[in-house]
């Protein structure tokens, strides 16, 4: 993703990378679904509370 967003940013500007990820983050339902088709979206657990727990006994 990283590659993407330096390319972007060196062909486009700012301003489109700006407006790249403001339509990825923001994305409606049916864009976020196309995207998801094309195995673009990564769900990875991180395990919050349980590391919240570690960290910082009694918090959780």
């Amino acid at each position: 993703m990283n590659e993407l967003h330096s390319y972007i940013e060196t062909e486009s500007g700012l301003g489109s990378l700006r407006y790249f990820i403001d339509e990825f983050i923001g994305a409606d339902p049916s864009v976020r679904a196309r995207i998801k088709q094309q195995d673009l979206i990564r769900h990875r657990p991180l395990g919050l509370d349980e590391k919240l727990g570690k960290h910082f006994p009694g918090s959780a």
